[in-house]
């Protein structure tokens, strides 16, 4: 028998087990006297199965990882590729475009900071916290561009690439804590997707 429940999970749940009939024109104490003689249930058959059903959690589940992972992947795009175009169309030099491959040392040395994270507050309010910060300082980038102050935009994105460095590590952690080691793997096609799309 299939039971759907208000919590849009299905239960396929064995019959109730019910006494045998118990016969009439009994004599009083007639079952109290000879515990033996008491109706047996019947044996239960089946099992109990849980799946969720509903779909919303499911595209609940989907949306806030696709989210975190595009929202990690942007400011990664933002330093490694729009930080090469920004200072080529300032007429910067060769030498000075190839130190941009700098900005890329926050995601190899992130390992040194990451017990923070673990240590004061968690992931989740990392996320929030981290998500606001590069959002300040992307809204910063407007003011190098108009003066095309190259030195100032440098700057902009080594802030950028360390606070995303960070956002990657509460993003990851997070993820690896809300999901079952059961489903992690399969919504890493999703994680990539979601990242190389940014």
């Amino acid at each position: 028998r299939r039971v759907l429940f208000r919590s849009g999970v299905a239960c396929l749940c064995r019959p109730r087990m019910l006494p045998l009939r118990k016969p009439r024109n009994l004599p009083p104490g007639y079952w109290r006297k000879s515990p033996s003689r008491r109706p047996r249930l019947h044996k239960p058959t089946g099992f109990m199965i849980q799946t969720p059903l509903h779909a919303g959690f499911f595209m609940r589940k989907v949306f806030w990882i696709a989210s975190s992972y595009y929202a990690e992947g942007l400011p990664f795009s933002l330093v490694q590729q729009v930080s090469v175009q920004f200072f080529t169309a300032a007429g910067a030099g060769t030498p000075l475009i190839g130190l941009l491959s700098l900005l890329g040392l926050p995601w190899n040395f992130k390992l040194f900071w990451s017990p923070l994270i673990d240590l004061f507050g968690n992931k989740k309010r990392w996320i929030f916290v981290m998500e606001l910060i590069l959002a300040g300082v992307a809204m910063l980038l407007i003011w190098p561009a108009q003066t095309m102050n190259l030195s100032l935009a440098f700057k902009i994105f080594a802030l950028m690439a360390v606070m995303s460095a960070t956002h990657d590590m509460s993003v990851d952690g997070f993820y690896i804590q809300t999901l079952p080691e059961s489903e992690q793997a399969g919504y890493s096609g999703l994680r990539v997707a979601a990242y190389r799309v940014a």
